[in-house]
């Protein structure tokens, strides 16, 4: 109270506002503190709402990306609470109420929703897990693909209080495995075709892996080559099978297409355990991976029955020309006795001679030698005669060797020049031609036909020469060409490309198999038989021959 009463009643003033404009600082200072913290919270509550913003963007957009929706069942208030993804799979519309579970168990097709109600009941009852695969039917009629997966949600007392769960439009993989599924089917059904195509066909296919040496056969391939499905199938297993003529030409065929990566096509046979002999028709093609190894794909087939057949067949057309041929033969009865009686004749004659002058006080020996002579070489060219009638009757198969074209031209024509009825001949014959391969009988039996229709297509021809052309030229290609023209009658236009059908003829005592066989003759020889109309008179028909067969070395 002393120093109190001795202070200046200013200062003490002073003082006391001091005091109190600290107390107002320090109010103030609480308020500034207080409202940074009021900022700090706001801003890190924005943040927060920021980051749970762009959270629930980003689920929305990957939920849209996968077709996946997330959802809450709220057991206590019956509520459902679902992502905006979950509207969209249910096709939920903004004036439907979201938040009932009945309008998305509405949505189950009704096929699937007794199983899934079941399901669910049966999850809540034991608070359990559970997983779903079912359908939905959208209001437009859409039948969409769904599987869901819930889990339980439990209070701290063991009490169910909710569902949380999931569900994925899976329409497109659905759709995806229909469609594989279809197509695996479609693949098997191929494959049982195909199978099935190959064991009535015969035919076998299979790849081969040249550097590994590997293998791979359809079922067909162990048939043809009669081996069991367990056998450890090697490249050398299988040429124990080929016939032991064909192996050096398999060999050779097969290592040089190898070798230039290329496929192949050839006919081999295989020798069976019980001796018998199958004959295979193989067609392939070589394919070369990204790696650099070689892949053979191919196809084989057995033409057993085929060659069989043909073999039938070939022996059948023999049987055929041979008859033909004897035929023929008979329409040059006149001819062939023209031909004998000439030597025969002659041999007469010069036998005679030679008892006169062998009956002379003096024989005339150099008159004797050469009538002797002459009737050798009489005695030859009817053997000639008779050895070209024979050689048209004999029944054999054909064998073919190098020709040449115009020698069989004319021996031929030496056989029916007698029998040509008036008709002038005029060769054109083109010499050093290539020698041809074919069977000399066959070839001069083309021309015997060809020749005598030429005859009789001009026998009742008059006020004009009956000319009968037969010329020949060398090919570009290889090989010869041969025409026989006549200037007979000629053929209608329509009836050319008849004229080479079996049993048709234009003649009343004809067979119509003549030009039939002789097409068929040249075919066989690898050339082609034709026939055309000539601008005037008559008609002319054509054939080439090669110089080879097809397959055949060059010599």
């Amino acid at each position: 109270m002393t120093i109190a009463s001795q202070e200046d009643p200013d200062s003490a003033s002073e003082l006391a506002a001091l005091r109190l404009e600290l107390k107002q600082c320090r109010v103030d200072l609480e308020i500034i503190r207080n409202s940074e913290q009021n900022t700090r919270r706001i801003a890190e509550s924005k943040l927060a709402e920021e980051q749970l913003r762009r959270s629930e963007a980003d689920l929305h957009h990957a939920q849209r990306l996968t077709n996946t929706c997330s959802w809450k069942h709220d057991l206590s208030t019956g509520k459902v609470i679902a992502t905006p993804e979950t509207y969209r799979i249910f096709d939920i519309q903004p004036d439907e109420d979201a938040s009932d579970p009945a309008l998305y168990f509405g949505r189950i097709h009704p096929e699937d929703r007794p199983r899934v109600l079941e399901l669910f009941q049966r999850c809540e009852i034991e608070k359990a897990d559970y997983e779903a695969d079912f359908r939905i039917v959208l209001p437009d009629g859409t039948v969409r693909h769904q599987r869901s997966v819930g889990h339980p949600v439990l209070n701290e007392a063991g009490e169910l209080v909710e569902f949380v769960g999931t569900a994925i439009d899976t329409t497109e993989q659905e759709r995806t495995r229909e469609n594989l599924e279809r197509a695996l089917a479609k693949a098997q059904k191929t494959e049982a075709y195909l199978v099935e195509a190959q064991r009535l066909s015969q035919t076998g296919s299979f790849s081969w892996h040249v550097a590994t040496g590997d293998l791979f056969w359809s079922d067909e391939m162990f048939a043809i080559y009669e081996f069991d499905r367990a056998v450890d199938l090697t490249v050398e297993r299988v040429h124990q099978r080929v016939h032991p003529d064909d192996l050096p030409m398999i060999l050779e065929v097969v290592g040089q297409a190898v070798r230039e990566e290329r496929g192949w096509e050839l006919e081999h046979r295989l020798l069976m355990p019980d001796g018998s002999v199958k004959h295979l028709r193989a067609v392939t093609h070589a394919e070369k991976h990204a790696s650099g190894d070689l892949e053979i794909f191919g196809a084989l087939m057995d033409v057993t029955a085929s060659k069989q057949a043909q073999e039938r067949l070939r022996l059948a057309h023999m049987e055929l020309a041979h008859v033909t041929r004897l035929t023929t033969i008979g329409e040059l009865t006149a001819s062939i006795a023209h031909e004998v009686n000439q030597p025969l004749g002659a041999v007469v004659t010069n036998a005679d001679a030679c008892l006169r002058w062998l009956n002379r006080e003096s024989p005339n020996l150099n008159e004797i030698r050469e009538a002797i002579s002459s009737i050798i070489r009489d005695g030859h060219r009817g053997s000639e005669v008779i050895a070209r009638v024979r050689a048209l009757l004999k029944k054999a198969p054909p064998e073919k060797q190098r020709l040449d074209i115009n020698t069989v031209i004319r021996e031929i024509v030496a056989m029916v020049e007698p029998n040509l009825c008036g008709a002038t001949l005029e060769f054109a014959l083109t010499d050093g031609l290539p020698l041809v391969l074919g069977d000399r009988v066959l070839i001069q039996q083309v021309l015997l036909n060809l020749i005598l229709n030429a005859v009789e297509a001009m026998k009742l021809v008059t006020g004009r020469p009956r000319l009968l052309g037969i010329c020949t030229k060398a090919r570009d290609e290889g090989g010869v060409w041969v025409r026989v023209t006549d200037a007979g009658e000629g053929i209608k236009r329509e009836h050319l490309d008849r004229v080479f059908t079996a049993f048709y003829t234009t003649k009343s005592d004809g067979l119509g198999l003549g030009l039939s066989l002789s097409r068929s003759i040249i075919e066989d020889h690898g050339g082609r038989l034709w026939v055309t109309s000539n601008e005037t008179h008559g008609v002319t028909f054509q054939f080439t021959l090669p110089e080879k067969l097809k397959g055949e070395l060059a010599p």
